[in-house]
């Protein structure tokens, strides 16, 4: 226990500094009595309170630090006030925050977590731990802190947090589609909005009718969950109890009775309410499609496309239902009436909903050359470049229409009419994306006569021949190039000549092209760097394991900026991993992750390496769960909000690491899991999955699917670029054991 004289000498050293007696009352947790001694500072006796002294007195310093806008260096303060009272809660507390300013997610999470495990009752606290954990796609961790605190005492005298609890709560059932747990978890949020008011919550400081207009909307959702639980009564009464507080929004009440009673399988009492709801005339196409629903339930089919007509009538600028109406159309086979409405939506208001329409019907008439025409025609008239624009977001979202219409132009006449350059461009990207390496080959060819920035066409055309894996034709294409006289520097072909040589395995020709980029490279500039890195590469390629060793060190010698230093640190550790010099190929990890530790890759594979020697597993484990972390970081900056889960985008190796290292630590369903995820993740066929997802179906007794696994890891082992012949022979091995196993298990 703290001596009393104590905590009024380190009070008195943060007033010293310039704090005051809040700060060391934060500190503390408590009210203190504080005089300022006269004399200089007491001893403060034990090596215990010796730290508890440097603790507050770094405490302050970094409070002033963080008054000042001087984040980083207060969070190294804080940090290292914990290095001497590392059970003192109010410093984690400060560096929460400071780290999600920061971006340093992971930290403040840990931090979150360390604070909760001291303060079970910090509410609040838990409240945001979880909507960090759900914003970076944690939801799963996210639902399991918000449960914890669902009937927590201490929301008893939070209302207004314990609707926030319970509001994300309800979300997230939500999305897992417990629709049941959700509504419950909502009905809290209602009751706490019921009582909202200056006499019974004056915490939450709203005028009574913003109140009201928030319960209404609150309630709504509340019947949309319900109807979902199918629990129709409670639903009704929440949409009653949503058109009593916001009589404005009544209407809408129609559109949901319309819902439950087809959810009761009464489609006339849901078309008598829909249709009082239509009568609002109703922007979109919601209720429409409803209608659509309805008619056709009650075998009403002819009635849609005269209904929808006199709805557009009405409506003549709503477009979403004219798009609906040409569906119908189609749907009818009236194809020409259909045809009409898209074209004309198109030239009013162009949007991606027409062109794709329009581009569904003529697929249905086999008229791909009258897309490609447009196309074309579009592109040649400036007014028409909003269109074009159009049909390029539709092509790069739909596979199989774009495939259609670049086939249909490659298969053009020859001697008749020619694409421009831009469409020829356009659809050679467009492949390129879908994969369509053919096509794309094909229409980058197509673009290098009239090239208007001669070079960029070859450039292009290189990136497809080495997306497809189609090296030595890349190389052609490189020699070709440097041929002839382009925009582009020489030396750029020069270095993808060597990067496709060495990847088609003719390491002798990958080394000599390098060797001419290095003698290419004009002295102080990049080139110079990126000619020697170019044939460490091509060394390593071809198993020139010590020379390209020896190449990457003098290349380290000779960089001085951090980032071209990381990445040879990273070359050579993946050398020295392959030559299984394992501490020389951490310690370059470690060298990387000293420059950059949010270098994602480095963790992963660092942690990695541990993992597959049994070593360091926890640290391991740590550093791998890091990297996916940072990918998903990495991703929601690229993408903002992410519809789909983050975790549906995890990098597979990342995956296929963490699954390794549970494994390593024995905690075997958590590591299939993980696996069998990293398995359904991988986008190229990767034989080190398989071979571990073999070790553990092995290792949990599901023989019959460690044969398999193990089977297809040795498939991809032989056609695959990471051949490891004595990995393949232990693997033919231990199947051969399965075998002997399984023959001598029969009667």
């Amino acid at each position: 226990m703290r001596q009393p004289g104590l905590r009024i000498a380190l009070c008195w050293v943060g007033l010293t500094l310039g704090g005051d007696a809040a700060l060391a009352q934060i500190y503390f947790g408590r009210d203190l009595e504080i005089e300022r001694p006269k004399l200089a500072a007491p001893n403060p006796g034990t090596p215990a309170q010796q730290n508890h002294f440097k603790a507050l007195r770094l405490f302050v310093k970094a409070r002033l630090l963080e008054q000042e806008n001087r984040l980083v260096e207060a969070i190294r303060l804080y940090e290292e006030a914990l290095k001497y009272d590392p059970e003192a809660v109010p410093l984690y507390k400060a560096l929460v925050p400071l780290c999600f300013a920061l971006d340093r997610d992971h930290q403040a999470l840990d931090y979150c977590r360390l604070v909760l495990e001291k303060e079970p009752d910090n509410a609040a606290l838990a409240y945001r731990y979880a909507s960090e954990l759900n914003d970076r796609g944690r939801s799963d961790e996210a639902l399991t802190v918000l449960k914890a605190y669902a009937d927590h005492a201490a929301l008893k005298d939070n209302p207004v947090l314990s609707a926030q609890i319970h509001f994300l709560l309800a979300e997230l059932h939500e999305d897992r589609q417990q629709y049941l747990e959700a509504a419950q978890a909502l009905q809290q949020v209602v009751a706490v909005l019921e009582k909202a008011g200056p006499a019974n919550l004056p915490a939450i400081p709203l005028p009574q009718k913003q109140v009201e207009e928030e319960l209404a909307r609150t309630c709504e959702k509340l019947g949309r969950l319900e109807l979902l639980a199918r629990r129709y009564d409670r639903a009704i009464a929440a949409f009653e109890k949503a058109q009593q507080k916001n009589p404005t929004q009544a209407g809408r009440l129609h559109l949901h009775l319309a819902e439950v009673h087809l959810a009761r399988d009464d489609p006339k009492a849901a078309l008598a309410s829909l249709q009082k709801y239509l009568a609002t005339q109703p922007g979109g196409d919601e209720a429409y499609r409803l209608l659509v629903t309805l008619l056709n339930r009650l075998n009403r089919q002819r009635e849609i496309v005269p209904t929808l007509e006199q709805a557009a009538a009405r409506d003549p600028y709503n477009q979403a239902l004219k798009m609906l109406l040409a569906e119908e159309c189609v749907r009818a086979g009236d194809f020409r009436k259909a045809e009409n409405l898209y074209l004309a939506s198109i030239a009013e208001y162009p949007s991606e909903e027409a062109y794709r329409g329009l581009a569904r019907l003529y697929q249905k008439q086999n008229r791909w050359g009258e897309l490609v025409r447009k196309l074309d025609q579009d592109f040649s008239d400036p007014r028409h470049l909003p269109s074009a624009r159009m049909q390029i977001q539709v092509l790069s979202a739909e596979a199989d229409l774009l495939k259609g219409v670049a086939t249909a132009a490659r298969n053009l006449p020859r001697g008749g009419e020619t694409l421009r350059f831009q469409t020829r461009r356009v659809l050679a990207t467009l492949a390129r994306q879908h994969k369509f390496y053919d096509l794309a080959e094909h229409f980058c060819r197509k673009c290098l006569p009239d090239d208007p920035q001669p070079g960029e066409g070859y450039l292009e055309l290189c990136r497809v021949l080495s997306e497809a894996q189609k090296w030595e034709a890349e190389a052609e294409v490189c020699r070709e190039a440097l041929t002839r006289h382009l925009r582009v520097p020489a030396i750029v072909f020069q270095l993808e000549l060597a990067r496709a040589l060495a990847l088609a395995g003719k390491d002798k020709e990958a080394q000599a092209a390098a060797r001419i980029a290095m003698q290419q490279a004009r002295p102080g500039t990049d080139e110079v760097f990126q000619a020697h890195y170019t044939l460490v590469v091509a060394l390593y390629r071809g198993q020139h394991l010590e020379q390209a060793a020896q190449e990457a060190d003098q290349l380290l010698q000779n960089t001085v900026d951090a980032r071209g230093q990381r990445q040879v640190h990273y070359l050579l550790s993946v050398i020295h991993s392959a030559r299984k010099d394992y501490p020389r190929a951490e310690s370059h990890l470690q060298r990387v992750l000293e420059i950059d530790p949010e270098d994602a890759t480095a963790c992963n594979d660092l942690g990695y390496l541990w993992a597959d020697q049994g070593k360091n597993l926890e640290e391991a484990e740590r550093l791998i769960r890091k990297a996916i972390e940072l990918d998903r970081a990495n991703r929601r900056k690229l993408h903002g909000s992410l519809e789909q889960r983050l975790e549906d985008g995890d990098n597979a190796a990342y995956v296929d690491s963490l699954g390794w290292v549970l494994y390593r630590r024995g905690r075997l369903e958590e590591a299939c899991q993980e696996l069998e995820r990293a398995a359904r993740l991988m986008t190229d066929e990767d034989p080190v999955i398989w071979d571990h997802l073999g070790e553990v179906y092995y290792e949990l007794g599901r023989r019959d699917q460690a044969r398999t696994a193990w089977e297809k890891a040795v498939q991809l082992y032989e056609k695959s670029r990471r051949r490891d012949p004595e990995r393949v022979q232990v693997l033919l091995g231990k199947l051969k054991a399965l075998q002997a196993t399984a023959a001598g298990s029969k009667p």
